[in-house]
């Protein structure tokens, strides 16, 4: 039963990313987002994380800022006109507490987020990430020509170790880079290449995802569907055409991610959850959750590695390429910390 969440405190945070992240609205260097102390009616507390990222969700920081201190009395997921990220924060300051996090699983595989750009160094940080126990690979294409990206693929698998789908496997982000021309010429340059043992999927290859099933029947590569699940009105040869979901929920929001995770549980496709750069806060509440709904897929939460020089954040323990799910990651951040600065309501 939801509660009935009110609003005590909210604090702004400013994180650097080291290094920068190229996204493909721009170079993220700062992360900024929301830490919400909420009550419960039996004086409960409860902290929350509202973190829109800046070219890709809907709202801004300061729209959802303002949302929350004009409801603040009553904060809650189902409010008509609740904002993505809002929601997402509530729903997780709703569900996820120390008590059920003791019932999740105690670890979660990760997929490996790859960020060299040339192949000579992709085949080496995919090796060291492979000799650290990783077996799941995530490589952003789409900035290259279709035969610099052949290569950069390459590097990758000669980096992965053994192939196949229970000891190596690599997922593609197109972020909807190509026209479907350019996006088959990747797939004629990549056919020497040994994918089909073990490309889990490529992730919206293509600009206008109205041409995905043309892709879907022309190409053998798995397709998974990530920014288009922003609308829960794809069409039906759309989801016939994926075989897989990236769920980012800080984007997507409550509602509409639990939507696309029924659905494809009900169909029988794959689904990732993945962060959207969220604090270290949010990517350990993100992991726990994620280990409840999607225990067996490698979760897209490697971006904690943006802030791991950072002081007083949580603490990540990485074994063998799986996050040591420690209810501690959970408690209550220092909030007197120097990246924090209140916020007056």
């Amino acid at each position: 039963m939801e509660k009935n969440l009110k609003l005590s405190e909210v604090w702004r945070y400013v994180l650097p990313l080291k290094p920068a992240l190229t996204l493909k609205h721009g170079v993220l260097s700062l992360r900024e987002g929301l830490l919400l102390s909420l009550q419960d009616e039996n004086a409960e507390c409860h902290l929350a994380e509202v973190a829109p990222l800046p070219g890709w969700s809907r709202e801004s920081l300061a729209d959802c800022f303002n949302w929350i201190v004009q409801n603040k009395d009553n904060l809650s997921v189902k409010q008509s006109g609740v904002l993505p990220a809002v929601s997402w924060g509530l729903y997780l300051a709703h569900n996820l507490t120390h008590n059920l996090a003791q019932n999740s699983a105690n670890t979660l595989r990760l997929n490996a987020l790859l960020t060299a750009d040339k192949p000579a160094q992709l085949k080496r940080e995919t090796e060291n990430l492979y000799n650290l126990g990783y077996q799941t690979f995530k490589l952003k294409v789409g900035r290259f020509s279709p035969r610099q990206e052949r290569e950069r693929i390459a590097a990758v698998l000669a980096g992965m170790g053994p192939l196949g789908a229970d000891l190596g496997s690599l997922r593609l982000d197109a972020n909807r880079s190509w026209a479907l021309s350019q996006a088959l010429s990747l797939v004629e340059h990549c056919q020497d290449l040994p994918l089909a043992a073990c490309l889990a999927y490529i992730e919206e290859p293509l600009q206008n995802c109205e041409e995905l099933p043309s892709f879907h029947q022309a190409s053998p590569w798995p397709v998974a569907l990530d920014e288009s699940l922003c609308d829960t009105a794809i069409s039906p040869a759309i989801w016939q055409a994926c075989s897989a979901l990236v769920l980012k929920p800080m984007l997507l929001g409550a509602e509409t991610t639990l939507h696309w995770l029924k659905r494809a549980h009900l169909s029988g496709k794959t689904v990732t959850i993945s962060s959207l750069f969220e604090s270290p806060w949010g990517l350990a509440k993100l992991a726990f959750w994620a280990a409840q709904v999607a225990p067996e897929q490698a979760a897209g939460l490697d971006t904690w590695r943006a802030f791991a020089a950072q002081p007083d954040l949580p603490v990540w323990e990485i074994q063998q390429g799986r996050l040591i799910l420690n209810p501690k990651m959970l408690d209550k951040p220092p909030l007197k910390a120097v990246y924090l600065n209140k916020m007056i309501l």
